[in-house]
């Protein structure tokens, strides 16, 4: 991508529409035209969220200014209406029955009530909600945002819906490795036991001890049962051999 235009009545300041359009011409796209101009417009989107304009809408314009067998190089005018910037009002939970603790579940979210919102800090939360959970052993769940503006006072709050799934435990655990001594070696760190609430975190603080770098994508297995809420867990410790 060449150029990167923005147009409308913006109060976002220039220097922040700057950044926006330098994060996105350092990016490499691929696929037609129409899908490009897809994922620009949605980045774009993002960006502005990202600065408590949550209800922007994008629209833009392309133009191919060259085209090679391996790559072209277009520019894009993009027509932003931006609509109100909105601050976070606050963050709830609903359909959480096992994890209660709405302040711990808040406290997951790296902003604050009163703070402009930012559609990257909200799913920062998300991603660390999701963790949280499977951290008990729910690993099917969800959870989506809800918004709720409230235009008198320039604010947005979320519910989060939480659908929680069902928590599981592990029924075995496996252990592929090159030697005897590597698989002793390796089960004095194993930090989980069968019975136990499946956790991921305490899989993904095993796999950082005992790296794998064998190309293969059963690096990690986990079989789940569904109707028992059961996981089967294997893990692939070998190292790759010199030739």
């Amino acid at each position: 991508m060449a150029e990167l235009s923005f147009d409308g009545s913006l109060q976002l300041p220039i220097e922040d529409q700057n950044q926006i359009a330098r994060s996105i011409k350092e990016r490499v796209f691929t696929g037609s035209p129409e899908i490009v101009i897809d994922g620009v417009l949605e980045l774009v989107r993002e960006g502005w969220q990202d600065r408590g304009y949550f209800k922007t809408e994008v629209s833009g314009e392309p133009k191919i200014l060259t085209t090679g067998p391996a790559s072209r190089r277009i520019a894009i005018a993009i027509h932003i209406d931006e609509g109100e910037q909105y601050r976070l009002g606050g963050i709830d939970f609903r359909h959480n029955k096992v994890l209660t603790n709405k302040e711990a579940l808040r406290n997951l979210f790296p902003i604050k009530d009163g703070e402009i919102t930012s559609h990257e800090r909200i799913a920062q939360g998300l991603a660390s909600l999701n963790k949280a959970y499977e951290a008990q052993g729910f690993i099917n769940a969800t959870f989506v945002p809800e918004p709720h503006f409230d235009d008198g006072q320039h604010t947005v709050s979320f519910i989060i819906d939480v659908n929680e799934g069902k928590q599981f435990y592990i029924s075995s655990i496996s252990l592929i490795g090159e030697s005897e001594a590597d698989l002793t070696a390796a089960s004095q760190d194993l930090t989980f036991k069968v019975g136990q609430q499946y956790n991921q975190n305490l899989v993904d603080l095993f796999l950082a001890k005992h790296p794998p770098t064998v190309f293969d994508d059963s690096t990690t297995a986990r079989r789940f049962d569904l109707n028992k809420g059961t996981v089967d867990i294997a893990l692939d410790i070998r190292q790759c051999q010199s030739i």
